[in-house]
């Protein structure tokens, strides 16, 4: 589920985009897509290519399908692709993780230090606070390998964003009792349908954690409520 969350990643910068409402739309849905296209045609061939027990236990399954097709001087060039790939993505999620703390401090639900900007508009403290905090979990785990722990920070994120897709859903029905004005804001036969679609998955994808993730998930969310309470408390002043 990690490789396909984050889709409403595109709304965070809404407040910097012009014209919102058509431009934030129209990523989300050609992001999502386009990259549901990558992985399903990237899918087939590598079960085209590998077998299924030997691609169970490949670490690097597109290199080794690589080989195969082009032979081995390939494999370091698509290694390179990877990696580069990696840190592309790596300088999306440092600025998403400084922007998502930055935007809820300005909506009065977290700390307003993490509202505070350099000269140029940037989220300073929320990115410099969220890498720390970031690099502080990958040694918190109680696994000794760092690829065990990768894998336990990336499980731990996955089920807290279902969590967080959960309470999006079950929240409509409370938003949608104010006045909004927007030609949206009305309740249909299919969004009931999406709303509790969308529910029940998130509770089945819950459900097939392990315990542990979920303790995990637990602590995360209790070490939050302070954050919160402070934030709501700075938005009363």
């Amino acid at each position: 589920l990690w490789a396909f969350m984050w889709l409403e990643s595109a709304t965070v910068p809404a407040d910097s985009a012009q014209n919102p409402g058509r431009t934030i739309s129209r990523a989300t849905l050609f992001g999502t897509g386009l990259v549901a296209m990558v992985y399903l045609f990237t899918t087939i061939v590598l079960f085209g290519l590998i077998p299924a027990p030997i691609l169970a236990q490949s670490p690097a399954p597109f290199v080794d399908a690589a080989i195969l097709i082009f032979g081995t001087w390939v494999g370091p060039v698509i290694g390179i692709c990877i990696l580069i790939s990696i840190y592309g993505g790596l300088n999306g999620w440092v600025l998403m993780q400084g922007q998502v703390p930055h935007s809820m401090a300005q909506e009065g639900l977290f700390p307003k230090v993490f509202a505070q900007e350099s000269a140029d508009g940037t989220p300073l403290f929320a990115l410099v606070f969220s890498s720390v905090a970031a690099s502080i979990l990958m040694f918190l785990t109680l696994d000794n390998t760092l690829a065990k722990r990768i894998e336990m920070v990336v499980e731990v994120g996955a089920v807290m964003t279902i969590f967080a897709y959960l309470f999006s859903c079950l929240s409509t029905y409370v938003l949608f009792r104010k006045p909004i004005n927007t030609p949206y804001a009305r309740f249909t036969p299919a969004l009931h349908v999406a709303i509790l679609g969308g529910a029940l998955y998130s509770l089945f994808a819950i459900y097939g954690a392990e315990l542990r993730t979920l303790l995990y998930v637990g602590v995360g969310f209790m070490v939050g409520i302070p954050f919160y309470l402070w934030g709501r408390r700075d938005a009363a002043k």
